[in-house]
């Protein structure tokens, strides 16, 4: 696989899963138990669960063994999934422009 496509294929499911956590955020926030939680929290907890989730559903779909740095990326890339969810790709594009100075 070439390198870009895997940055496009990366790209789009990190905003796929940012749009499923907007969408069941925003659902269920305003349920009587949640409204205790701060946003950002439940946002932080439904990123993690869904990128590890899908990590072991994915594993277990193809027929590989889950691996624990298979599981760590997955919790940083959880924690990319809640800060695109919760600030948007402007903060994410900054941060790359800082670190990545040309």
């Amino acid at each position: 696989m070439e390198y870009p496509s895997v940055i496009i294929e990366l790209i789009f499911i990190v905003s796929f899963f940012a749009f499923i956590v907007c969408i069941v955020t925003e659902v269920t926030k305003d349920i009587s138990f949640l409204k205790k939680i701060p946003t950002q929290i439940q946002v932080i907890f439904l990123s993690e669960v869904l990128t590890i989730g899908s990590y072991i559903g994915y594993s277990n779909y193809i027929g590989i063994s889950v691996t624990f740095f298979y599981v760590f990326a997955s919790v940083f890339c959880g924690f990319f999934v809640a800060l695109v969810s919760m600030q948007g790709w402007n903060v994410v594009v900054n941060i790359y422009k800082r670190v990545f100075k040309k």
